[in-house]
């Protein structure tokens, strides 16, 4: 949320930049125990780092509040700067990243000739298009195409069962084929485009009243767990895995998505998501250990399930508001049902938060 707000404020789409997000995390970690402890860290280069990016630094000033919230921590200049290096960093990568943008597949029948002939003949006239490589139609499966952030097949026989468009197009790549990837393009542009605006589903969208449950009880986290994820696997929005990989992933890494005091937000990989995003509440009246230092016990668990990336983001980034609200917390906490649907409600239909 915190890189979104920055991204929209300065006008650049850093939203996707993975190394801006991970080099975040591993610097705030230590940050934040050092502004916890009031643990001086000058930075040498704060001077020139304040005025050579003077309005990225305006704009983080703007945005930290999210962070000062969550961990209840002052960000001073020197802190400021680090972040701003940060940003800085991921702003030059992204100038610096080739223009082409749009990934694309190329699939035959049977061995990879043809697609190799489309390969090179696409190379001179497209060079937006970044090839991924040449398949035979038998060597492709879906977890392929989205781990690999496929946004087009072009093939040259027929293919259908796939989430991602596909074109079919000849070897030879004559007027009509390209009339077809020209039309692809410029659809791809006007998405591309719409992906940095505030779009997808809002919290209400993602939340029905079924989805929340109030006054459960549980005796372990795994137990809380996979009473949580329940609501979404018996609305077939998960597998029943999706429960087992959260429980991984917290023996793995710790209690890292325990991400406020009394409030869990638990997810995984998009393997077993069979929507497009879903998420459930459920409220544990005598709270649940998960092992977390500051936030234990935790009486509020948020499942999320995304099969895409970002379209989670607007129903996320209200859920993060009603957090982020001392009193709204604490009707989550105390698991008013009618409340939270309020707080939902209100949320969603109001850009300005709750």
């Amino acid at each position: 949320m915190f890189i979104q707000k920055v991204s929209a404020q300065i006008g650049i789409p850093l939203i996707h930049d993975h190394k801006l997000l991970t080099g975040l995390v591993t610097h705030l970690q230590p940050a934040i125990h050092r502004m916890t402890f009031n643990m001086e860290h000058s930075n040498p280069l704060k001077n020139e780092i304040l005025k050579e990016y003077q309005d990225l630094v305006q704009a983080i000033k703007k945005q930290v509040w999210i962070l000062e919230e969550g961990y209840q921590v002052t960000f001073n200049e020197d802190e400021i700067a680090y972040l701003a290096l940060h940003f800085a960093s991921s702003i030059e990568r992204l100038s610096s990243e080739e223009t082409t943008q749009i990934k694309v597949i190329l699939l035959c029948g049977s061995g990879v000739g043809t697609s190799q002939l489309l390969k090179s003949r696409i190379k001179n006239i497209y060079p937006e298009l970044e090839i991924l490589d040449a398949f035979s139609i038998y060597d492709i499966s879906e977890s392929f195409l989205k781990s690999h952030g496929v946004d087009y097949i072009l093939s040259t026989v027929p293919v259908d069962g796939f989430s991602v468009p596909t074109i079919e197009v000849s070897p030879f790549l004559n007027k009509e084929d390209r009339n077809k990837i020209n039309h692809m393009i410029n659809d791809y542009r006007e998405r591309y485009i719409s992906s940095f605006k505030m779009v997808g589903p809002s919290l209400e969208d993602v939340i029905p009243e079924h989805h929340i449950q109030t006054h459960i009880k549980a005796t372990s986290r795994n137990e809380a767990i996979k009473k949580s994820v329940q609501t979404l696997v018996d609305a077939d929005h998960v597998n029943k895995q999706y429960g087992d990989e959260i429980v991984d992933h917290l023996d793995k890494f710790g209690p890292y998505m325990v991400i406020g005091p009394n409030i869990a937000l638990l997810h995984s990989n998009f393997e077993n998501v069979n929507v497009p995003v879903s998420m459930s509440i459920v409220h544990f009246e005598d709270g649940i250990d998960f092992g977390h230092e500051r936030f234990d016990p935790v009486k509020v668990v948020v499942i999320l399930a995304t099969s895409q990336s970002q379209i989670h983001l607007n129903a996320l980034g209200q859920l993060s508001q009603i957090i982020m609200n001392e009193e709204n917390r604490n009707e989550m906490i105390k698991g008013n049902k009618e409340r939270i649907l309020q707080l939902i409600k209100t949320v969603s239909q109001n850009e300005e938060g709750v």
